[in-house]
């Protein structure tokens, strides 16, 4: 069977590592598996599958004011189609690109093709050569403000395509709000290989880890607030931010070090020198951090929606209600003056790490694959 990943962009998320990991699971269990995209540089990921880009770029449309302006932040033939709407949408141009129907027309013949992203939905469905799924791993409405992209996302999830869903917060939402019967839960895994416990010394002051990103449903304010809370009784605090925005650094009440797009192995190492990792997240939808966190044998704190699958309030880690920096506050302080709360938390994070493979995760999506023939 060939599957065909469907995606915008290659570049480095989490949710790219999840495409990328199952299709190499896939390929593994003897699949014929491919990517099609429109941008990106996969480099960063051991990818064992063929990839394809969509090179070509519709300009006609586009009237030339906007070309010139585009041409005065980066020459246009070094440009590519998903880099291009960007650019548009960013200087708030007079002038639209369609992602959809190049990315259609150059879907390769397959029997499943899997769309990842809301114009990919679009453009499985366009394409009338393979089984059209749709692989979810977020609410999308929830994170964005446009209206009309909310409109957009909304329609996908009417499209006659599988709805296959990494979690069971998001297969909840489906079939309320939407009145979708959805696939899965797919849930990720953790690479045993990279994310393991090291012995490795810690800092004097308590390390908090946690990922630097300002979007603002990421909640990293709300730590900062939780941060400002406990600091007082805890005075040697330090927090390590990680990630592509370098500048939230600035915004922490105690003293933070940012580490600016670290390799899967010096993130491993980072969370093996934490006392404690934190995802603040209003909602998120089986993310990797609590999994790699708990693999590497550190305390987890973590907000409720989307994490339900693998973190269990007490057990294996805190779960909070978000948008709760006092809440947050009393978690993380409790782990970093509770040793025997901190210890029964790192085995039990440990032990659940090992049950969220990416051997179980393709298993999985092979099962939802064969349920669409």
């Amino acid at each position: 069977m060939h599957v065909n990943f469907v995606m915008l962009s290659t570049g480095r998320t989490g949710g790219h590592r999840v495409i990328f990991e199952l299709a190499n699971a896939l390929s593994k269990r003897g699949y014929r598996v491919s990517i099609t995209a429109l941008g990106g540089d996969h480099r960063w990921f051991p990818l064992n599958v063929d990839v394809n880009h969509v090179a070509n770029i519709e300009i006609a449309e586009i009237p030339n004011r906007v070309l010139r302006k585009i041409r005065s932040y980066v020459p246009l033939g070094g440009i590519n189609l998903l880099s291009l709407d960007y650019l548009i949408r960013r200087l708030r141009l007079p002038a639209k690109i369609d992602l959809v129907e190049p990315l259609s027309r150059n879907l390769p013949d397959s029997d499943v093709a899997v769309a990842t992203f809301y114009p990919t939905a679009f453009a499985v469905h366009r394409h009338q050569g393979a089984t059209g799924a749709y692989f979810l791993q977020h609410y999308e409405p929830l994170w964005s403000s446009d209206t009309y992209r909310n409109r957009e996302i909304v329609e996908t999830y009417s499209l006659p395509l599988h709805k296959i869903v990494n979690s069971s917060w998001l297969r909840k939402i489906m079939n309320t709000r939407h009145r979708c019967d959805a696939l899965g839960p797919v849930t990720p895994g953790v690479d045993q290989s990279i994310f393991y416990e090291r012995d490795l010394p810690k800092k004097e002051a308590k390390t908090i880890l946690s990922l630097g990103k300002a979007t603002p449903w990421k909640g990293l304010n709300d730590l900062f607030e939780a941060l400002s809370l406990i600091r007082q009784d805890i005075p040697k605090l330090r927090l390590v931010l990680y990630g592509s925005e370098s500048g939230t650094a600035r915004m922490s009440p105690v003293p933070c070090e940012y580490v600016a797009y670290p390799s899967d192995y010096v993130l491993a190492t980072m969370y093996c020198r934490a006392d404690v990792v934190v995802i603040p997240s209003w909602f998120e939808s089986s993310p990797l951090p609590p999994l790699e966190a708990m693999a590497c044998g550190t305390p987890v704190v973590t907000t409720r929606f989307g994490t339900e699958d693998y973190c269990v309030d007490g057990k294996n880690s805190l779960v909070v209600e978000p948008r709760n920096s006092v809440a947050l506050a009393e978690a993380i302080q409790r782990v970093l003056t509770d040793q025997d709360l901190a210890e029964s938390l790192r085995k039990s994070g440990i032990e659940t790490s090992r049950i969220f493979t990416w051997e179980q995760a393709a298993a999985k999506f092979e099962k939802t694959l064969k349920e669409l023939r």
